[in-house]
């Protein structure tokens, strides 16, 4: 890796973070993969779709599944303890970036700051300002360990603002611990690694919930407290959607902030399109419409069947909102087809071409896809 402890300073300093310019110690790199993704998710208990559902990710500001923000950060104090034996009697992390699946992902230690980074190629995704100190190793879970949620909660921001008092649980699988962070189960305790785990269940599947987005979580290691585990809402800002939530627990206290990110757009339904378009206005239409099965591909899609034409609408992954479109139209008296169709250096377009007479597309790339500092032109 060329000098990354020096792109590193740069992209936390023009982040807002007070770093210097000595050399780091770079501890370990490896990919994580969408196994890896289910391992945490049943680890945590936090089974946001952001994390493991392909088809509702990529609807979300991400585009695509993006890996827990305390799955990178267990894994870099994972790290350091097994490289370094150094442990943190306390941890501020900021989540800066989305961490992609299947891409190279480098642990690097800064001694003289005491910052542990996560980094892809010259992209700072995430920086952890420790304070060292030895630790007690407290393995017996006393915080309750409840079953895991099928599916999260989806509050409105108010709701999340007016937020009292609420129990603290377990709600995944904690014999996981030691299998996906052995080093930090050994130096910090299985009780402490569950816990710091279930703070990502609390933002994901509670407060704010399905439309949560982790930003930064400052955490205090502590001896065995007899205090009944609770996190209660802080502070709440409504100008930026902003969230401080306090996590108290048996071996750790907590504070986390998160963003209410702004649920998916819907679409009018069919009949309340029809108003916008005459009856038989194209009735001589037979459009191919290339990622029609939400967005703007679906919009034209009912607005051409509204005036009487067919609509042929493709999709990538999503099938199911491809179904749920066709079956609106249908229902509606229209006609619609679907077809798979993924965008890529070879596309295989339908054999019928012949029949289309008007082409729309609509196909999303990634938002976030791009990891570069580098300015493009293209």
């Amino acid at each position: 890796m060329n000098n990354p402890i020096q792109q590193l300073n740069k992209a936390t300093s023009e982040a807002g973070s007070k770093t210097t310019s000595l050399a780091g110690q770079h501890l370990k790199s490896r990919n994580f993969t969408f196994t890896d993704q289910l391992e945490f998710a049943n680890f945590s208990g936090d089974t946001n779709p952001i994390h493991i559902d392909p088809v509702a990710a990529r609807r979300t500001i991400s585009g695509q599944c993006i890996m827990h923000g305390i799955h990178g950060l267990l894994w870099a104090l994972d790290t350091l303890s097994e490289c370094t034996g150094l442990t943190a009697s306390n941890v501020k992390v900021r989540f800066i970036k989305p961490i992609f699946l299947n891409e190279t992902i480098s642990c690097i230690w800064e001694e003289q700051t005491k910052q542990l980074s996560l980094i892809s190629g010259d992209i700072v995704l995430s920086v952890a300002t420790l304070r060292l100190g030895s630790l007690k190793s407290v393995n017996t879970i006393q915080t309750k360990i409840e079953p895991p949620r099928s599916k999260p909660k989806e509050p409105t921001f108010i709701e999340c603002s007016s937020l009292g008092r609420q129990p603290f649980a377990i709600y995944g699988d904690s014999t996981l611990a030691k299998t996906l962070f052995p080093s930090f189960v050994k130096a910090y305790g299985i009780a402490a690694a569950c816990e710091i785990a279930a703070i990502s269940e609390v933002i994901g599947m509670e407060c704010p919930g399905l439309h949560s987005l982790f930003t930064t979580l400052q955490v205090d290691f502590r001896l065995d407290s007899d205090s009944i585990p609770n996190f209660t809402l802080k502070k709440s800002d409504e100008r930026f959607n902003l969230l401080q939530i306090f996590v108290e627990a048996h071996t750790l206290t907590g504070e986390a902030e998160a963003f209410y990110r702004p649920p998916p757009s819907s679409n009018l339904r069919i009949t309340e399109l029809r108003t916008f378009v005459h009856e038989d206005e194209f009735k001589n239409v037979c459009a191919l419409i290339v990622g029609g099965s939400r967005g703007l591909g679906e919009l034209v899609a009912k607005l051409i069947t509204s005036g009487g034409g067919k609509s042929i609408i493709t999709y990538n992954v999503g099938s199911a909102d491809a179904a749920r479109v066709q079956r609106e139209i249908l229902s509606f008296g229209g006609y619609c087809e679907t077809i798979q169709l993924t965008i890529g250096e070879t596309v295989s377009l339908p054999a019928r071409l012949s029949d289309f007479n008007q082409l729309y597309y609509f196909a999303t790339p990634k938002i976030f896809g791009k990891r570069s500092s580098e300015f493009d032109t293209r």
